[in-house]
């Protein structure tokens, strides 16, 4: 592929794929160009900002030729903003790119080729669907405040007064915000910069001011337990703390959790260990499909609502424990095991730990299969290489858009234990 340098800065160049984070990536004799802002198809001309001598980093400065997929981001803050990576880029072929960027990192970091990755599910609603965002607030001229997003790879501030891809009445809480000259009358003072988390579930929204520190003496808020938010999924009906873990994308939430049923077909003999557990909406969703379900979480404040989204919804087969994963996992299996056991895995974004796939090798011969949902590809492979060596092999893999206009989607993996 050849390149014309029309400046000292910039380069002429053609772009082939589409990297994970979003940018546009071109070759040439050699060096792969990762530049932000440009599409597969185009001819661009960038400016480079990173050089390594294997590869670049660049900004698109003009398209030369665009993509047939090109599209206006109906976002004005696109491209400044962190939040979003692929507004510029028509939907359909959004997922297109997901899948691909899915398939590539399964092959090169597990080593994951012999099974064909589902279609990406879509969203039912590409924008307008994030029941939680997070804002950074930080004092201005004339003891004015500055809310908004930071840009990406950056600390620097973007101010806003709306969001795309969030829910409505969040954006008529960041409205709300926006028009507020003294804040700190609505958070009390504060030092630094605040980081304000604003969650919803569609009728009620909260303000969460999660994290205020004063960069000398390192003061911290502490967050309000308080608030209870509601949702419905599937006809059961889910509360839970603002400060607790709940998925961002309510619209496909159903078919994500009704698509992990199907994997449990043939199971109402089975124990389902829902491993990092939160408030327990997978396993209590999916309760009726299994002859007990015993969850493990972490988190306190987690734990004590998924005791009450069980008493709420009168389920009688689910028992859940407190406590670490890594730790605790052993000991909970043992007491609770049956003739046929599934484990549920929704691990934080960093994956599984190396000592917790040990526990599951020692018990590989007593575990039917493996369910593992993940939003960061790149982890999930490695753990996928990790727990083939433990005696898991991954037979399906289904990704779901939960994150539209965003570089990260959902991935479930059923993994069956080899005889």
């Amino acid at each position: 592929m050849s390149s014309e340098m029309t400046t000292p800065e910039t380069i002429e160049l053609k772009i082939d794929s589409l990297a994970y984070g979003g940018e546009g990536v071109a070759r040439v004799e050699g060096k792969v160009y990762f530049v932000e802002g440009a599409l597969p198809g185009e001819r661009v001309r960038a400016q480079i900002i990173e050089e390594k001598k294997s590869f670049a980093r660049a900004e698109t400065v003009e398209i030369l030729e665009p993509s047939k997929h090109r599209v206006e981001a109906p976002c004005k803050y696109f491209g400044r903003c962190g939040g979003c990576q692929l507004q510029h880029l028509a939907y359909e072929e959004q997922l297109v790119w997901k899948h691909k960027s899915l398939e590539e990192l399964l092959a090169r970091i597990g080593n994951v080729k012999d099974i064909a990755v589902d279609p990406v599910i879509p969203s039912p609603k590409p924008f307008g669907y994030r029941n939680r965002v997070g804002l950074t607030l930080m004092h201005a001229a004339k003891g004015k405040i500055r809310q908004g997003f930071l840009a990406r790879d950056s600390h620097e501030l973007v101010d806003i007064d709306s969001c795309h891809i969030a829910m409505p009445t969040i954006n008529q809480a960041i409205n709300e915000l926006a028009r507020k000259n003294e804040m700190k009358n609505v958070f009390g003072d504060f030092f630094g910069r605040l980081k304000l988390e604003l969650v919803t579930d569609g009728q009620n929204t909260f303000f969460l001011p999660w994290q205020s520190f004063d960069e000398k003496t390192g003061a911290r808020t502490k967050p309000d337990e308080g608030k209870i938010l509601r949702e419905k999924i599937g006809g059961i009906e889910f509360e839970f703390s603002p400060h607790v873990f709940f998925q961002v994308n309510s619209y496909l939430l159903p078919q994500l959790i009704a698509s992990i049923g199907t994997l449990l077909a043939e199971s109402k003999d089975a124990c389902l260990f829902d491993l990092y557990s939160g408030v327990g909406l997978v396993g209590v969703s999916l309760s009726d499909r299994v002859k007990k379900v015993v969850g493990l979480e972490e988190n306190k404040l987690a734990h004590q609502f998924a005791i009450r989204n069980i008493k709420r919804n009168k389920i009688e087969n689910v028992y859940v424990y407190t406590g670490r994963v890594e730790s605790q996992f052993k000991k909970v299996f043992l007491k609770q095991k049956a003739e046929k056991n599934i484990l549920l895995l929704d691990p934080p974004r960093g994956g599984i730990e190396a000592s917790l796939v040990e526990n599951f090798k020692e018990f590989q011969p007593e575990i039917d299969s493996i369910i593992y949902l993940s939003c960061e590809p790149s982890i999930l492979a490695r753990d996928l290489a990790r727990l083939k060596q433990a005696g898991f092999v991954p037979e399906r893999v289904m990704p779901f858009d939960l994150f539209p206009q965003t570089q990260i989607f959902e991935t479930v993996v059923i993994l069956k234990s080899k005889a």
